[in-house]
C-alpha cells in the first residue's frame, strides 16, 4: 500500500521486472528503495 501511494499503479510492472531479474526484495522486509525517477 505504501508503494502504491508513492508511485501509483506502476508498482506492479516494477515488481514484475524485479521478480524476473531475481531481486531479493521479497526476502528482506526491512529495506526498500523508492526513486521517483523510475
Amino acid at each position: 500500500m505504501l508503494v502504491d501511494a508513492f508511485i501509483g499503479p506502476r508498482w506492479r510492472s516494477l515488481y514484475e521486472v524485479a521478480i524476473q531479474e531475481k531481486y531479493r526484495m521479497l526476502s528482506f522486509g526491512d529495506a526498500m528503495l523508492l526513486d521517483r525517477s523510475l
